[in-house]
């Protein structure tokens, strides 16, 4: 009998299904990066239009209690929560009060991102 080289049929099907299920776990895997980088994209989007947000409260949007909520160019929805803080200065008659102190949260979302909620203490002159 004669010793032939080279593989058989079954060691090639054998070697091209290995081969094509390392590749189905390696598709899988980069496609869950890709998927996880999208996501973190989308957050980190949502986290600055809020920290912008928040830092337009006292110049462009009035430090005044109340709600107000848009939308922005980006397509961000938003919403602006200011309180104005209860404190012992809260005793002091109103015309002797130079500043008063306002709680200010703002909430930012857009479709297929998580919200973002930043809240802050903001220092006014009081009216």
């Amino acid at each position: 009998m004669r010793e032939e080289a080279g593989f058989t049929l079954l060691e090639v099907l054998v070697a091209f299904a290995i081969l094509a299920v390392a590749l189905a776990g390696m598709l899988q895997a980069f496609g869950g990066g890709l998927d996880t980088v999208r996501r973190t994209q989308a957050a980190n989007e949502t986290w600055s239009a809020a920290r912008s947000l928040l830092e337009r409260v006292g110049t462009e949007l009035p430090l005044e209690a109340g709600q107000r909520s848009g939308t922005d160019e980006s397509g961000f929805a938003w919403t602006v929560a200011i309180r104005q803080r209860k404190s012992a200065l809260d005793q002091v008659k109103a015309h002797e009060r130079a500043y008063a102190l306002f709680d200010v949260a703002v909430t930012v979302s857009r479709a297929g991102a998580p919200a973002a909620t930043l809240q802050t203490v903001r220092l006014a002159p009081a009216r």
